[in-house]
C-alpha cells in the first residue's frame, strides 16, 4: 500500500493480519528480480494456487537470455514503444538483443521524431590520475547540461533529469565535483541539487513545483532536483532526458557475461529517457562506442526511420 506525504510517495508493507497470497501478482522488472533468487522467492511466496501472474519484461534489459520464469505462462510480445522518442528508440536498437526481425518489429506507437542522441566523448592521456579523469567527467557533465539548456531555453530541469553511472565508486567519484561545479556556476542561470534514485522515485509528478519548495525550503536555496546514482538503482525509473556517463567498458570476445553487461547497461540508460539521451565518455579502445568517433550530425536533414534501418542492416 502506500499514502501520499508531503508531495512523496510513502510505501508500507502489508499488516499482519493480511493475507500472505495475492490474486494477482504484477512484477514489473521482472528479467531482474527472477534473477535474484531472494527477490525471486519473495515474489512467488505471494502466489498461491488461484493467483494470476503478470510479469513486464524487457530481454534487452537483462545480462542474457536464460531467464528462470515460472513454466506455463502465456508469452506476449509488446512490439510499439510509447514513452521514448523516434531517435532514442532507433539508438537503442543498436544494442538491442534479438534477431534483426525483432529490431525491425520495434517502433513508436507515436510521431515525435525527438532531438538526436547526443554525445561528449573525450580522450584521457595514458596514466591519467582519478583526479584528472572525474575532472573530465565533470566539464563534460556540465557540457551536456548546458547542451539541455541552450536547446530547450526556458524548461525547468527539475525532476526532468537523470545522470547515470555504472557503479556507486563512480558515483562516489563524481558528485562531490559535480556539487561544486553546481556551486561556482548554474546551467542555464538553474541553480541544480542531485538527489538519488530512492527519492526521485517517490516524488510525485503533480508536486515538482509547489511541493518540493514548500520540503525543501525557498526555491532559489534549494536549486532544481536532478538525479544521480547509479543505473541499477535507477530501474523501472525514467525521465524527460537522462545523461548517461561513463557506462561504455572494452569488449572481451572470450568474455560473453562482459558484454553483455554493458551492452545491457548502455540500453537501459537509452531507454530511460523520453525525449532526450546525451552519452558521456572517456575513448575506450575496443568499446560499444568507439564508432561514434566517426559519426558527424547533418543538421540539414530529417529523420529517416526507414533508411537508418536499412542502412543499419546493410552494415
Amino acid at each position: 500500500w502506500y499514502v501520499e506525504r508531503d508531495g512523496q510517495i510513502a510505501t508500507g508493507m502489508p499488516s499482519a493480519g493480511a493475507s500472505s497470497e495475492f490474486d494477482l501478482v504484477c512484477v514489473d522488472e521482472a528479467h531482474h528480480i527472477y534473477r535474484d533468487v531472494e527477490l525471486r522467492r519473495a515474489v512467488e511466496n505471494r502466489v498461491g494456487e488461484a493467483s494470476r501472474r503478470v510479469l513486464l519484461s524487457d530481454i534487452s534489459q537483462s545480462r542474457g537470455r536464460d531467464l528462470p520464469y515460472p513454466e506455463g505462462m502465456a508469452e506476449v510480445t509488446l512490439t510499439e514503444v510509447v514513452r521514448c522518442s523516434k531517435r532514442i528508440v532507433q539508438a537503442a536498437s543498436t544494442f538491442q538483443l534479438g534477431g534483426e526481425e525483432a529490431k525491425l518489429h520495434t517502433q513508436c506507437h507515436h510521431a515525435a521524431t525527438g532531438p538526436p542522441v547526443k554525445s561528449f566523448l573525450f580522450e584521457l592521456e595514458d596514466g591519467a590520475s582519478d583526479e584528472e579523469r572525474f575532472s573530465a567527467y565533470t566539464d563534460k557533465v556540465g557540457a551536456a547540461l548546458s547542451h539541455v539548456t541552450s536547446s530547450f531555453d526556458g524548461l525547468r530541469l527539475h525532476n526532468r533529469v537523470a545522470i547515470l553511472v555504472p557503479d556507486a565508486a563512480f558515483r562516489d567519484a563524481l558528485k562531490p565535483r559535480l556539487v561544486a561545479a553546481f556551486a561556482e556556476s548554474s546551467a542555464g542561470e538553474q541553480r541544480l541539487r542531485l538527489m538519488d534514485a530512492k527519492e526521485a522515485s517517490c516524488m510525485l509528478l503533480l508536486h515538482n513545483t509547489s511541493m518540493a519548495v514548500a520540503r525543501h525550503g525557498q526555491e532559489s536555496d534549494a536549486g532544481d532536483a536532478i538525479v544521480l546514482d547509479t543505473l541499477e538503482n535507477f530501474d523501472g525509473l525514467e525521465r524527460l532526458i537522462v545523461i548517461a556517463v561513463g557506462l561504455d567498458a572494452k569488449l572481451d570476445a572470450d568474455d560473453a557475461e562482459d558484454v553483455l553487461e554493458t551492452r545491457s547497461r548502455m540500453y537501459r540508460a537509452l531507454t530511460r529517457a523520453h525525449m532526450l539521451a546525451l552519452v558521456v565518455n572517456e575513448g575506450v579502445r575496443g568499446g560499444w562506442l568507439e564508432w561514434l568517433n566517426k559519426v558527424r550530425l547533418d543538421k540539414n536533414a530529417a529523420f529517416d526511420r526507414e533508411a537508418e534501418l536499412a542502412r543499419q542492416n546493410a552494415d
